[in-house]
């Protein structure tokens, strides 16, 4: 499928979040309840930024806000440098192509009435792009990019695992072939022996088709395979933030070393170190 899309100028941040905060009334009251308070991220292509944070903390209102599903009260969202802060549903769908979601549950995120065909050519569908022979060969080509067999293609999602409906969630978000990947606890349904088969196709897809990937996970484990930057999250402020092999390996704060020590077989060796 071809791009028409403007190239993101050399050492530019993909998703860039400036001052970001995010305060939501509290039902019946004259007051609020602030989610978020002064963040600041940015992401770059080829890199992996995690969140990280308890229940609460925030993540999942910083990853609304990169997807435009919600404004935020104070500061700027910017997307390939340009500002989509206040951009309406309909003018931030054109950037709808370019940064797309991998949701935590994959037996939520299939339409269990849709075929894996039917689930990973929506998108497309819905974009106009692709149809007959065109939309088969696509269809083809992501359900082997998620390394699933073709034949895959005319099941429905309750023919599937965990794992594999996983990886089709994963083909549906490349359909579009995005610029930024956000992963939503992606692997934190998925047996543990499955899970590290996902994260070893995400980092194969990263450097296969250099995307970025916003990570959001309570999961240390994994943000110590995968993250490149790390921001972690306390009741909606920042408490630390930096490259994953200094804030994992010489934590400065001590909610960070708490995270790091709840690991389950925690150990220093399993962790990178700062050099």
């Amino acid at each position: 499928m071809p791009r028409h899309r403007p190239r993101v100028a050399e050492g530019l941040a993909l998703l860039r979040l400036s001052h970001v905060g995010k305060r939501f009334a509290l039902p019946g009251q004259d007051a609020h309840f602030t989610a978020l308070h002064d963040l600041n991220l940015e992401v770059h292509a080829g890199q992996t930024l995690a969140i990280v944070g308890e229940s609460g903390s925030g993540k999942s209102t910083a990853l609304r806000i990169a997807l435009g599903l919600e404004k935020p009260s104070s500061g700027s969202v910017e997307f390939a440098g340009i500002d989509v802060t206040s951009h309406s549903w309909r003018a931030f769908r054109p950037l709808r192509r370019r940064i797309q979601l991998v949701q935590q549950n994959p037996f939520a995120a299939l339409d269990p009435r849709f075929t894996v065909f039917d689930s990973i050519v929506e998108p497309l569908v819905a974009f106009g792009l692709l149809k007959g022979q065109a939309l088969e060969r696509r269809a083809r080509e992501l359900i082997t990019q998620v390394q699933l067999p073709v034949q895959f293609l005319d099941r429905l999602p309750k023919e599937l695992s965990g794992g594999q409906r996983q990886r089709v969630a994963i083909a549906r978000a490349l359909a579009l072939e995005p610029e930024v990947l956000l992963l939503d606890e992606p692997v934190s349904a998925l047996d543990v022996s499955v899970q590290a088969q996902v994260l070893a196709l995400l980092d194969e897809l990263q450097r296969e088709l250099g995307m970025a990937y916003v990570l959001v996970s309570h999961d240390l484990a994994v943000v110590a395979s995968m993250a490149d930057q790390v921001l972690v999250l306390r009741r909606g402020q920042v408490v630390e933030q930096g490259p994953a092999v200094q804030v994992l390996s010489q934590p400065g704060s001590s909610y960070t070393r708490e995270l790091i020590a709840a690991i389950p077989g925690y150990s220093r060796s399993v962790l990178p170190v700062a050099v």
